[in-house]
């Protein structure tokens, strides 16, 4: 399993909440959030299956929305006090 944080660069011609309520719908997202800074929005996504779901995200799935012009992933190494609520039959480790 890895968590990661994908903060996504978007195109979005004044439909930024409907972008967001786009990917916070997508597969493996846990939620989503409109930041400040240089990235638009930052999703927490989980990927049960490893890297290749997790390159499949990131290459594939986001990509599809259209909207999406650049992406930046950052793998979870370690963290602690963390909220997410676990998809159900994986253990905390």
């Amino acid at each position: 399993m890895i968590t990661a944080l994908v903060a996504m660069s978007i195109q979005s011609k004044g439909m930024l909440d409907k972008i967001l309520d786009k990917i916070a719908l997508l597969p493996n997202v846990v939620w989503a959030g409109v930041v400040t800074g240089r990235y638009d929005i930052i999703a927490e996504v989980v990927c049960v299956k490893g890297k290749d779901e997790l390159y499949r995200f990131t290459t594939d799935t986001i990509l599809k929305i259209g909207n999406v012009v650049r992406s930046e992933t950052f793998i979870i190494m370690k963290s602690r006090q963390n909220w997410l609520c676990l998809p159900e039959g994986v253990e905390r480790i």
